[in-house]
């Protein structure tokens, strides 16, 4: 995604398990075009989700707020159950960029639509 105001790239980034054939969320990078510039926008396992989970990930980015400093973003919730795999709950959420501040605005019941 860009900012209009600014020639400024953000994505999401993904690294591949080659043996295992799944990836895993690395995090949110900004690039300048401008300077080539590439800035950490949200580390890895950095998102604070106050309900109790195994691992929490951003999914999708969805759209950048007009000043640049919120981010809004589908985000994976993993929840364990007992004897098994966990299950996995989506959010639409807004992103804080200055302090990572991540607020659920609302569950997601199909994230394929």
């Amino acid at each position: 995604m860009t900012w209009e105001k600014r020639p400024i790239v953000i994505f999401n980034s993904i690294k591949w398990d080659r043996e295992g054939g799944g990836g895993n969320a690395d995090g949110v990078y900004a690039f300048n075009l401008q300077t080539k510039e590439l800035a950490v926008c949200v580390a890895k396992d950095t998102l604070t989700i106050l309900e109790p989970h195994v691992r929490s990930w951003i999914s999708t980015l969805i759209s950048l707020s007009d000043d640049g400093q919120t981010l809004y973003v589908n985000v994976a919730i993993e929840k364990a159950v007992p004897g098994g795999r966990g299950v996995v709950h989506y959010h639409l959420a807004s992103l804080n960029l200055a302090d990572n501040n991540l607020k659920i605005l609302s569950q997601l019941k199909d994230i394929r639509f």
